[in-house]
């Protein structure tokens, strides 16, 4: 999670592209995606690193607290909870 200074999104995002690469590089764990969140407390905004083709994406959506409280709880659990396995 990074914080946005001066409310600024955009450049959070910047910084988190930059963090979610230097994850990348640390962790040895057979994951596909590392997930990444820029924040001012109020707003909230969502990007992933596609590891294997070195893919930055970046949610068109931007949720804010408290009316997108909901939205934003949903995109927090699946991105923590695992997923089923079918057997």
């Amino acid at each position: 999670m990074v914080e946005a200074k001066n409310a600024d999104i955009s450049r959070g995002f910047t910084q988190l592209g930059v963090e979610l690469i230097a994850l990348d590089r640390l962790v040895s764990a057979d994951v596909s995606t590392l997930y990444g969140i820029v924040t001012t407390g109020d707003t909230w905004k969502f990007g992933q690193l596609l590891r294997d083709q070195q893919k930055i994406l970046r949610d068109t959506d931007i949720y804010g607290v408290p009316t997108d409280l909901e939205r934003l709880l949903s995109v927090l659990m699946g991105i923590v909870q695992p997923l089923p396995v079918s057997v």
